[in-house]
């Protein structure tokens, strides 16, 4: 491999650790907001809080865990006949990646309280 070829693949090595060194964080952020949501549900049992309540400690478990990429906007509960409640969180990210050059990060979890 000539000096061209070797330049060349440190060159795609460093635009993919550039990349990833701004879009690894979205996705550990994510994780914790995730955990979050697990840990909720199953903490929850059925009927036991409102609508309001659940997105309450959402959000001040989330400020704890540093996590600021949620909206109230995005969370949804749907509650169900027998007493659960349905949570889903859908929300996207906009990484900037150089110039006007961005990725974009989509995100949807949801989860049923009261499940074993």
């Amino acid at each position: 491999m000539g000096r061209i070829g070797f330049f060349g693949v440190f060159a795609l090595i460093g635009i993919f650790a550039a990349v990833a060194v701004k879009v690894v964080p979205v996705y550990i952020e994510h994780f914790h907001a995730k955990a979050v949501l697990m840990q909720l549900s199953s903490e929850l049992a059925r009927g036991e809080k409102s609508e309001e309540e659940i997105i309450g400690l959402l959000q001040q478990r989330w400020q704890l865990e540093q996590v600021d990429d949620i909206a109230r906007e995005d969370i949804m509960i749907q509650s169900q006949p027998d007493g659960r409640h349905q949570i889903r969180i859908a929300y996207d990210v906009v990484v900037p990646l150089v110039g006007n050059l961005s990725a974009l990060i989509f995100f949807d979890d949801s989860t049923e309280t009261g499940q074993p």
